[in-house]
This record gives structure tokens, sequence and C-alpha cells, in this order.
């Protein structure tokens, strides 16, 4: 009885180092872009799927799945997993998300085949994904950090894998940066206000002292005109800023994690119609409480 298995097929030497039993019995060559092998009772296999499954039914059958039904699907899963690519690895990434809403392990209610083969074959995709990836795929996020906890790290190390930190928790947003300062030359206003040495409208007294011929009483009456245009003017300034409102202040982000849940499982022990309801029903829960509830 002997097996080879391919340098890159992490997935078989996992499932060998998860089986002790069958690594006593045969005798394991590693090759190089080669299908992996098994020879085992006179049957030969080839491919990671084929060599995965008669691997379980000499050593652990159980892990084929235990009944028809499980067999099929994780026989149906082994194929999905074998596909290779970024796109592929993505589209299945996502297909195992959405398949293990509400379910723990990919096919069943224990590990299987499916589960460890998956595992060998997605793990190097999971290690290029981001925290915000993760976190927006958690249900698979959280079976691939149980399944890896589910083997020993010197059953990862003999597959060329490791441990992958895996955080279920929302990843804390980006600061983002301060705007950089106007320039200096937009908010340098006051050299506009050299413009005052092109005028030096002052210098209209000069003709001013054409003045002498008319009536001085007039340049006074007119200096009374600009100071009441001038204090007119500032009173609507003082007005202007009465009318601005102060800005609220920003609101903190409130940041949703999946602790805020008060989640509770209980145990339907009665069920029976409503007396004065024909579509209702009471039903009385065990909650760990030191009485059911109803």
């Amino acid at each position: 009885m002997s097996a080879t298995i391919s340098n890159n097929d992490s997935a078989l030497k996992l499932l060998l180092a998860f089986v002790p039993e069958a690594q006593k019995d045969l005798a394991v060559d590693s090759v190089a872009d080669q299908l992996s092998k098994l020879t085992l009772d006179g049957q030969q296999v080839e491919g990671t799927s084929s060599v995965a499954q008669l691997l379980a039914a000499k050593y652990n059958s159980a892990l084929a799945g235990n009944t028809d039904a499980e067999k099929a699907e994780v026989s149906q899963w082994l194929t999905m997993s074998a596909r290779h690519g970024q796109s592929e690895r993505q589209v299945f990434a996502q297909t195992i998300n959405e398949h293990l809403a509400g379910k723990t392990y990919i096919v069943s209610n224990c590990i299987t085949l499916a589960d460890i083969v998956v595992f060998g074959n997605i793990h190097a995709f999971m290690e290029t994904l981001s925290a915000q990836k993760r976190f927006n795929w958690s249900n698979f996020s959280r079976w691939f950090d149980l399944i890896q906890h589910s083997v020993s790290e010197d059953a990862l190390a003999k597959a060329g894998l490791k441990l992958v930190a895996i955080d279920l928790n929302a990843p804390t947003p980006a600061k983002k940066q301060p705007a950089a300062p106007a320039a200096a030359a937009k908010g340098d206003k006051g050299a506009k206000g050299d413009k005052g040495a092109k005028g030096d409208k002052g210098d209209k007294g000069a003709k001013g002292d054409k003045g002498d011929k008319g009536d001085k009483g007039d340049k006074a009456a007119e200096d009374k005109k600009k100071d009441k245009q001038e204090a007119q003017k500032g009173g609507k300034g003082e007005k202007k800023e009465k009318k601005e409102k102060k800005q609220p202040a920003a609101k903190e982000e409130l940041k949703i994690v999946p602790s805020m849940i008060d989640l509770r499982v209980g145990h339907i022990v009665n069920v029976k119609k409503h007396d004065d309801a024909d579509s209702l029903y009471v039903e009385t829960i065990e909650l760990g409480e030191p009485e059911p509830r109803t």
C-alpha cells in the first residue's frame, strides 16, 4: 500500500495528518507536477477527491458521510474545491459563506472530508483576504477558524499550512486625513490692498483746490453723508454676524458588532393552542432560568 502526494496538494497532506492510522500503513512519497495517487488493497486511484474518498472508506468511513445523501454532497464539495484561479476561489468562498448561514460544518453536523479538503484547498486564498473582506464573509471566516483549530498545529505544519489570524469583529475604519491648508497666495488679500497705492485717491485733493472757487459748506455736507453711509454698512455687517448659526458638533459613528446582539437559545418543552385564538399557540420555553418562559 503506497501513496504519492503532489507537493502542492495541501488538502491530502492535511487529511493524512488527520488520520494517523493511514500514515502508519502507507508508504508516502512526494512528487512534483503530478496528480496525487493512492494504491490501496489492490485498487489504484488518482486525484485529490478520489484519493480522499478511498482513504476515508478504509480508515474513517464517517468522514465520507453517514448517508447516501451526505456522501453525494461531500463528493460534490470535493469537486467544487478543486477549481483553481483567483476569480474561481472568490466565487467559491462566497458560495461557502452563503451555504454556511445557519450551519456549523459544510455537510452534516460534524467534520467531514468536505471540511478538510475544502479547507486545505482554500487556505492560501484566505491568507490574501483583507480584514474587511473576512468580516463581510463572516460565515466563511467562522467556519475556517473552526476547522483550523479542529486539527492540531502539527497536522497543519505537515501539510505546509499555518494558523491564520481571524478577527470576526468589525475592522476599525481608517482615519480621514485633514485637508491641505489653502494656498497662502489666495489668503494674502492684504496684497490687494496695495491698490490704494495706485489710487492715492487722496491726491484728488490736489484737484480739490478748485473747491476754493465753490462753497466749502457743500464739502462738509458731503463728508457727513459718507459717514452716515459707512455707519449703515457697519450695522448690516453686525446683523449678518448675528444671523450666523453655530454648526452642530459631528456625531460619532456607531460601530455595529456581533457582540451587541442578545441572542439566546431555548428549548420548547410544551405547546398548546391559545384559549382565545384559533391561529395562535402558547409555548413554554426553557432558557436556563429558574422558571421557564411562556
